[in-house]
């Protein structure tokens, strides 16, 4: 299954990440220049040692008679002290006092007199270093210990020998750990901020889309006055106009070309005449159909006289019967066949007034309940009794919801629920649904259950479903069809609510 992520959810990641991003920028921006501002804070510790060891170092060798400066070093007291004492400093390791070929002269650690000492690395050079690096040498295992040094210069300006002291970076590793640890809500805290005001955002930059996509499909309803109220701004009133544009010449009864110069009331009396004109166009040519069609009849049944008569004079002979029974049968379907496109073609006269579902939804359930009794239907009416009127002719529109009514009770031929519901609609338009639990209809068959003569019931003729069509057609209605096999089928029947109640 493949995961698709909407426009919004899109804009909110997209947002979220930016300002994620960002914080994790300023956040390496800041720890690099922290780790810079405490390595600098570990080595004026050490300074201050080996600055303090070099004072007292310069006092010994100023009062020193023995000629043995190394000795003399080795047995102060105060340097000793001094040595001892860097070790309360957090961040020394320890203090010492080297010669010219690197042995220890004065160490904290008396017993590392006279060797060898392992000098690290300056703790300058890391200060001069990259992040990277010094980020490196601050996680390394262990912590890393780098090296503070001063010379010891004698009378004269000679080097005698090197003041060393040792610093070490798990201090600082601590202070890392500890700043972000109270980085960490903050962070967590703008994130969520950041997601919230992205939603806002969200809601505000794709709200005209959405109030689009609705013009458009109220455009395909047929509803061509329909406003679209986006905000002002001058890209979006291109867009409203456009489409205010596209349903007046809908309207107008033209496609959708150059745009016309229509306001709102010229538009109305356009789509006005149209109408008139397209209604009388079609009783012209209804008028032809039937008149085409009463032609067609009227040697039909001058043949099925023949036939009868020829019977006769042929007496008993079975062949021949046999054949005018075949041409009798043809002729017969011929005939219906005609009798059916006379009661499409033939206009209808409706009575349109204001007719109250509620009152016309329950006597189609009492029918529909008799008649789904014996196979275990139960029908469920739900219909407000605030409902608006719709303006329709009663029994005309009774036998369209009653035959999708029926349709549904035989849908179920081992019981389950028939729902007929009502609801307002937006544009003052009025719903009515039928819903049946029964076997449903294909998919591939959906498109052509409106069809003339085309029927997924065994023994159906095929016309019910086509005059339903047509009856909601002459009531300025659409009808649609959602079905899945197994799942049961719907039909909407959306219908025009009677002006003088949608003004009130």
């Amino acid at each position: 299954m493949r995961f698709r992520l909407g426009m919004k959810a899109k804009q909110v990641i997209g947002v979220t990440l930016i300002v994620a991003l960002a914080i994790a920028a300023l956040t390496t921006i800041y720890l690099g220049l922290m780790v810079r501002v405490w390595l600098k804070e570990t080595q004026a510790p050490g300074e201050l040692v080996a600055w303090a060891a070099y004072q007292r170092a310069f006092t010994v060798a100023a009062a020193d008679t023995t000629g043995d400066l190394a000795e003399a070093l080795r047995n102060d007291s105060g340097l000793r002290s001094i040595l001892e004492a860097s070790l309360y400093s957090k961040s020394v390791t320890f203090a010492a006092i080297t010669d010219t070929q690197g042995k220890v002269i004065a160490h904290n650690d008396p017993s590392l007199v006279g060797t060898t000492l392992d000098v690290r690395g300056p703790l300058a050079d890391l200060i001069d270093a990259g992040p990277i690096q010094q980020l490196r040498a601050i996680y390394a295992p262990g912590g890393g210990t780098y090296d503070v040094s001063q010379s010891l210069l004698i009378a004269g300006g000679s080097a005698f020998g090197t003041i060393h002291v040792g610093v070490s970076t798990l201090l600082i590793r601590g202070q890392m750990d500890e700043a972000l640890r109270e980085l960490r809500w903050p962070i967590f805290g703008v994130l969520a901020g950041t997601v919230l005001v992205a939603m806002l955002l969200a809601n505000v930059i794709l709200r005209p889309i959405s109030v689009i996509s609705s013009g458009v499909a109220r455009l395909g309803r047929g509803e061509f006055d329909a406003a679209v109220d986006l905000p002002d701004d001058a890209e979006l009133r291109d867009v409203s106009e456009s489409i205010r544009i596209i349903g007046a010449r809908l309207a107008a009864g033209g496609t959708i070309g150059p745009p016309l110069a229509l306001g709102g009331a010229e538009a109305g009396a356009a789509r006005g005449g149209t109408t008139e004109r397209d209604a009388r166009r079609l009783v012209a040519l209804s008028r032809l159909s039937a008149g085409i069609a009463h032609e067609i009849k009227n040697p039909l049944n001058a043949m099925s006289i023949h036939l009868e008569l020829l019977r006769t004079q042929l007496g008993g002979s079975r062949e021949a019967t046999g054949h005018l029974a075949v041409i009798t049968g043809q002729l017969r379907r011929l005939d219906d066949v005609v009798q059916t496109f006379l009661r499409f073609s033939r206009p209808e006269q409706l009575t349109l007034k204001p007719v109250s579902l509620l009152t016309l939804l329950n006597d189609i359930r009492r029918i529909a309940e008799a008649e789904g009794e014996s196979a275990g239907v139960r029908v469920v009416l739900d219909c407000p009794a605030d409902l608006p009127d719709v303006r329709a002719d009663s029994s005309s529109l009774q036998n369209a919801l009653l035959n999708l009514a029926l349709n549904g009770c035989q849908a179920m031929p081992h019981g389950g629920v028939l729902r007929i519901a009502a609801a307002r609609r937006a544009g003052d338009r009025v719903a009515v649904t039928v819903t049946d639990s029964g076997v449903g209809i294909p998919a591939d068959q959906l498109d052509k259950i409106f069809n003339l003569y085309f029927t997924t019931k065994e023994g159906g003729s095929g016309i019910g479903l086509a005059m339903v069509y047509r009856t909601v057609q002459l009531h300025d209605g659409d009808i649609s069809v959602e079905s899945a096999p197994g799942r049961g089928t719907t039909f909407t029947v959306t219908l025009p609510a009677e002006p003088a109640q949608t003004a009130q």
